[in-house]
């Protein structure tokens, strides 16, 4: 589907107005917007879409100011969100794209390559009312990816499937020639799309490229040991990582690998890419980043505990999570820590930012909002403080969905009411939320839960 942006010609809408609103005069305006032009950023729009920090880097407009004018056009935009999240849709072109060509609505296991775990919905709806339910016979702890009209998804059942995003129905399965069941057959790795290559790992240590549209093995990269992280796709080449303890780089179209890193431990943390860097914790205690040119070290943190969280990567810093409970802030150029916040609970859910907060969940069964400048405490929400919240929130249209072993929460985060939950199933994965439907891995299957009224990108979901 072609993103086309709303009409931006309209004085709500216009970035001209919306700048003469927040300046003393005409040639101040001038300036803000020459300064802005400068930054690479030329319609309000794509002022939405970019951080604070990437619009100072490139111009010589105050920070202050800059937080002041986005908060004017982000207020001034709220109503023109079209078939995708417009801000989400331009975000992508300006500032860290996903791996697709074009937007797609949930390609890989953090949303984006920088795993900031957004969501496209339209307006919510209070009821979560559960659209269908795609039965497997084993448990889905492998994430949904969406990709256009299809749910793909990977199972412990040692099978890979495309479902229907309308109507729940297989389009495609995919079984894989040396299928040897459970336990090494599992795909418990969250698929990532780019373009028409759908990518996962397996128990067994293989990375998988299959056509996402009909389900076909186009090529298989072996690795040493259990995959169970999301591959990273950037400037066409995969990042994969593992129980082997290697960060591999390979181009997707080709069987060889182009450079490959060794770490000291396993790694369950999904690498993130942002700017030509890859990220990742592992069970080494370490948060890692490295050139994902040359795959050489830029520099690597001792956290003090395992990290099976995944990095979450805004404009200038990394949020990961650790086993001691400690959730970081780190400057994503240096590695040093900006701040650090103690639970006392493992961390193994990973971090998605919105705004100023980033959020997560805890072992200690509560959920966290944290200021994602400080790291001070903006609130925190209990569900059962003996079920574990390890599973990874997503965030979209200002609601937050998170999942205990026992229900899906959507939870409006200025009043932390629980809007709606669901718990037909036990849970087995991290949420994704396409389409302005939110879809989850359960024990026997994926549940599809209705988030929007109205129209869902015309899918009718």
């Amino acid at each position: 589907m072609e993103f086309v942006p709303p009409d931006t010609t309209t004085e709500t809408t216009d970035l001209r107005s919306i700048v003469s609103n927040q300046t003393r005069d005409d040639e101040q305006t001038d300036y803000v917007m020459s300064e802005l032009g400068t930054a690479g950023v030329d319609s309000a729009w794509e002022l939405a879409a970019v951080d604070t920090d990437r619009v100072a880097e490139g111009s010589l407009l105050e920070s202050q100011f800059i937080n002041e004018l986005l908060e004017s056009v982000r207020d001034s935009i709220k109503g023109y969100l079209v078939t995708y999240t417009v801000v989400e849709a331009w975000r992508w072109r300006v500032a860290d794209p996903p791996c697709a060509d074009t937007p797609t609505e949930w390609p890989m296991f953090g949303g984006t390559q920088n795993n900031m775990r957004w969501g496209s919905l339209i307006s919510p709806l209070e009821t979560g009312e559960t659209k269908w339910e795609f039965t497997t016979d084993d448990d889905v702890r492998s994430s949904p990816a969406v990709n256009g009209h299809l749910v793909l998804i990977g199972c412990d059942d040692g099978l890979v499937y495309g479902v229907n995003i309308v109507s729940g129905d297989t389009v495609w399965e995919y079984r894989p020639n040396t299928y040897v069941g459970k336990p090494v057959g599992r795909f418990r790795s969250s698929p990532t799309v780019t373009q028409s290559v759908l990518l996962l790992g397996r128990d067994a240590g293989e990375l998988y490229a299959l056509s996402s549209k009909s389900g076909s093995e186009q090529s298989k990269f072996k690795t040493e040991n259990r995959i169970r992280t999301s591959p990273a796709v950037a400037d066409g080449k995969v990042y994969i990582v593992g129980d082997s303890g290697k960060l591999h780089a390979k181009y997707i179209d080709r069987p060889d690998t182009y450079w490959t890193y060794h770490v000291g431990n396993k790694v369950r943390s999904s690498p993130a890419v942002s700017r030509d860097t890859v990220y990742f914790g592992c069970r080494d205690k370490h948060l890692y980043a490295i050139d994902a040119e040359t795959g050489e070290e830029d520099w690597v943190l001792n956290t003090g505990a395992i990290v099976d969280s995944s990095p979450a990567v805004d404009g200038s810093h990394v949020y990961i999570g650790n086993d001691e409970g400690v959730i970081y802030s780190v400057d994503k150029q240096t590695g040093e820590v900006q701040w650090q916040y103690e639970t006392g609970n493992t961390v193994t859910s990973s971090p998605a930012i919105v705004g100023n907060t980033v959020y997560y969940g805890n072992d200690d069964g509560n959920f966290y909002a944290l200021n994602v400048d400080n790291g001070d405490e903006e609130w925190s929400q209990g569900f059962n403080s003996s079920v574990k919240i390890r599973y990874s929130p997503a965030i979209a249209e200002g609601f937050v969905f998170c999942a205990n072993y026992d229900s899906l929460y959507a939870l409006h985060p200025s009043t932390r009411d629980v809007v709606w939950s669901y718990s037909d199933h036990r849970i087995r994965s991290s949420p994704t939320v396409a389409h302005g439907t939110v879809f989850i891995g359960t024990e026997d299957g994926v549940s599809a839960n209705k988030g929007v009224t109205g129209e869902s990108d015309h899918l009718d979901v």
